[in-house]
């Protein structure tokens, strides 16, 4: 990729998951529900129950942001191995772990919806959600999605890094009435 163009990248990636989650919200109604944050990413310690990537653009986007904080990432590389072989704060974890301190602070729960060049879009989220989501697809009779739970060995002195990845797709198969609810029974 040339010098300068991953911001593009990442900004393009931001307002496909906005229209898309929109979409979702309003059942295909409404692609400006959520809309990419204007300072995506460069939120001040004032700017109040923002956080994330996306903003609120309505009343749907209103009730989604509250409850949720969407952390956006479109990478080249191979980013569910670098689970394995990478730390920092560029990798999976590294975002996670800002993305989770981002939304206890506005009192909400974390989604990173990340990709990597021709993969599927995987959405991370806390074990309690996933495990309430995978429940209903039992009940409901739909097929278990494929998963990877990861959990980090603390070392000295740090957190426990703990979340489960699951294709985005299936968090959409979902209704948002089921997501909300799934929420406040994980709570």
């Amino acid at each position: 990729m040339k010098p300068g163009k991953g911001k593009a990248k990442g900004s393009a990636f931001e307002r496909i998951i906005a229209k898309q989650l929109s979409r979702w919200l309003t059942d295909g109604k409404d692609a400006t529900q959520l809309v990419r944050s204007v300072l995506s990413g460069g939120w001040g310690p004032r700017a109040a129950r923002q956080a994330g990537d996306l903003a609120a653009n309505g009343p749907e986007g209103e009730r989604f942001r509250a409850t949720f904080v969407v952390e956006c990432k479109h990478r080249r590389g191979d980013l569910l191995w670098g689970l394995y072989t990478k730390t920092g704060t560029e990798c999976i974890q590294g975002w996670w772990q800002k993305l989770e301190q981002e939304a206890r602070s506005v009192q909400c729960v974390p989604l990173l919806i990340f990709r990597q060049n021709g993969r599927p879009t995987m959405l991370a989220t806390y074990e309690t959600l996933a495990d309430r989501i995978f429940q209903d697809f039992v009940h409901t009779g739909k097929p278990r999605p494929p998963f990877l739970t990861h959990r980090s060995e603390p070392k000295r002195g740090a957190p426990t890094v703990r979340f489960v990845i699951l294709p985005l797709d299936a968090f959409l198969r979902l209704s948002p009435k089921a997501i909300y609810q799934i929420h406040r029974e994980s709570l």
